[in-house]
């Protein structure tokens, strides 16, 4: 058996780790030992401690959770929960299969392990939005919401140990869910400060907003800068746009008074962040909004990329008659955004395109390849960096631009069924970064889905319950 450990990190200190993560994994299973349903939730949400001993115990346990995801549709009659309206989610999950089938077996070539791996995470994920409507519309929705509660708590738990048993920040060993890669330690906080804002119906106590700094902690020990600007973000959009400010005045003071906070915390205590390198160095705003402009689209900035892509096209027009792009030709991008632009650029016709830039070159290229191998990748797109591409250039990689699209049809469809606007709109925002400017692991992770299946569930059914409410006092009058 071939362990997953990280070279550069004691041999120790991860088995100390695992041990402790798998201790935690037994108390939540005895916690909720009476309620099936929530078991299913929670073996979702530590994939860690199987993933710890190796590809094949990794392989048992996705194909584990797929069957159960599966049973759980059938034996709770979770299909029964399935409206006409819905049938959208339906219609692009078939484009999506139909287009992810050509892709890795007529276009690519992909080991049949990779390709389920890949496939069943979005069966699950749609498998999932009717599991967690058939429990909120059955009035079990506040006990979801504890359950997911405590899986957060779970998290933080887990980081506070991780900081005393490895380091203040190493990338990689996320809470419950990931040895290798640090990119969860963004999206974990994000979603369960939803979850958590969700669960006390907008109004935050102290030990609330404690709870807060603890996801906080998740991100700042797993080596994430990213969720030290998205988080207060994320967390005055809640607090603020979402409500319209109808809130309590103590709950207004507190989100003025910490959003801030956090972000000079984050800045402070992230070395990339402030110019001394170092935790806890001094702040300056715009020595950090700068690194983040940089990471995001290279040396020169959003303003230098864009100049270096009209400069580009100029000089194609000039050397090739006014016909933008050649065959044999490269658009150069550094950073994630910049990615995301050139993708953009690819698609509307601007430079000419190959046919692996339609369909991809298979999962392979993507997950199992080295740096090195990656950037020789024949494609028109040419990134700097492995480590920057975005969940939408993953899918551009694997299935190419029609499955970028295909993902996106299918992926957000679900949003747009939040009945609550401005929840809808923030959520749409977030996962528009997520994809597009961050690594996408929120569309391939089956129970980050299911927290924004909650909240939009959760509305949706509060929406039906007061106008429900309104028709039968309004025939009583």
């Amino acid at each position: 058996m071939r362990f997953e450990l990280i070279p550069w990190i004691s041999i120790s200190g991860q088995i100390l780790m695992q041990v402790f993560v798998t201790c935690i994994l037994v108390y939540m299973l005895w916690k909720y030992r009476k309620d099936n349903i929530s078991l299913l939730f929670i073996l979702l949400s530590w994939p860690r401690v199987f993933i710890f001993y190796g590809k094949t115990v990794e392989n048992m346990y996705k194909i584990a959770m797929l069957l159960l995801c599966i049973y759980f549709f059938y034996q709770l009659y979770a299909y029964r929960a399935y409206q006409k309206r819905e049938r959208w989610l339906l219609i692009t999950f078939a484009l999506f299969s139909f287009q992810f089938i050509l892709s890795v077996f007529l276009y690519t070539q992909n080991t049949i392990t990779i390709v389920l791996s890949q496939y069943s995470r979005y069966v699950e994920i749609l498998l999932l939005y009717f599991i967690v409507k058939y429990i909120i519309y059955n009035g079990k929705g506040d006990q979801l919401l504890s359950l997911f509660y405590d899986i957060g708590l779970m998290q933080i738990i887990i980081s506070i140990f991780k900081m005393f048993t490895i380091g203040w920040q190493m990338e990689g060993l996320v809470g419950s869910f990931q040895i290798v890669g640090g990119e969860m330690g963004t999206t974990i906080p994000i979603l369960w400060f939803i979850n958590l804002w969700y669960y006390r119906k907008g109004q935050l106590g102290k030990w609330d907003w404690l709870y807060v700094l603890g996801l906080l902690l998740v991100g700042f020990t797993s080596g994430k800068r990213a969720v030290m600007f998205i988080l207060p973000m994320v967390v005055a959009a809640f607090m603020i746009y979402v409500p319209k400010l109808r809130l309590k005045s103590s709950t207004i003071v507190m989100t003025i008074l910490l959003v801030p906070l956090l972000l000079y915390c984050g800045v402070r205590l992230t070395p990339s962040l402030n110019p001394e390198h170092k935790i806890w160095g001094s702040f300056d705003w715009e020595y950090a909004m700068g690194y983040a402009e940089t990471y995001q689209f290279g040396k020169e900035g959003l303003q230098g990329q864009a100049a270096a892509f009209e400069q580009t096209n100029s000089e194609y027009a000039k050397s090739y008659g006014g016909h933008v792009g050649f065959n044999d030709s490269k658009i150069e991008a550094e950073g994630r955004g910049s990615a995301t632009i050139a993708m953009l650029r690819l698609l509307i016709g601007e430079y000419e395109t190959k046919n692996q830039d339609w369909w991809g070159l298979g999962f392979n290229n993507m997950y199992s390849v080295d740096y090195e191998e990656f950037d020789r990748l024949p494609l028109t797109i040419h990134l700097n960096h492995k480590g920057s591409a975005t969940g939408a250039f993953q899918s551009y990689v694997t299935t190419g631009l029609l499955g970028v699209l295909c993902t996106i049809l299918f992926s957000f469809a679900f949003l747009f069924y939040c009945r609550h606007k401005r929840i809808k709109y923030v959520l749409l925002a977030i996962c528009a970064w997520e994809y597009f400017m961050y690594t996408g692991i929120l569309f391939r992770t089956p129970v980050f889905m299911a927290v924004l299946f909650i909240v939009i569930h959760g509305v949706n059914y509060e929406y039906l319950r007061a106008k429900s409410e309104r028709l039968r006092l309004k025939v009583r009058g």
